[in-house]
């Protein structure tokens, strides 16, 4: 019983959960990075669409995929990036949007 007291104890040391909501820490940097390679590959049809709303069809076609390229190898890169060195600051997300199923506002 103690020792599960006691690791409980160093989880909520380590760990301070109710600070992860609001501020940049390592462990939503770690997530930030994972979500990031994992998701990466929605940035195609994401920038198609966004390229089509602003541009037109025909660029949207033929654009539009070759800038989701871009951006989906940006992505993951970052999101190496982030997993591998999430103990290190700085902690601030290095990509717009944070999370690639974020509202970014108009632009």
């Amino acid at each position: 019983m103690r020792k599960v007291i006691l690791l409980f104890l160093i989880i909520g040391i380590i760990f301070p959960f109710p600070s992860f909501s609001q501020n940049y820490n390592f462990l939503r940097k770690l997530v930030r990075g994972v979500a990031n390679v994992s998701l990466a590959s929605f940035e195609i049809p994401r920038q198609m669409i966004k390229v089509t709303q602003k541009e037109g069809d025909l660029a949207g076609i033929f654009w539009g995929p070759l800038k989701g390229i871009t951006y989906t190898l940006g992505r993951t890169l970052l999101g190496v990036y982030e997993t591998g060195f999430f103990l290190l600051p700085p902690y601030s997300p290095l990509v717009e949007p944070e999370f690639i199923f974020e509202f970014e506002g108009e632009e």
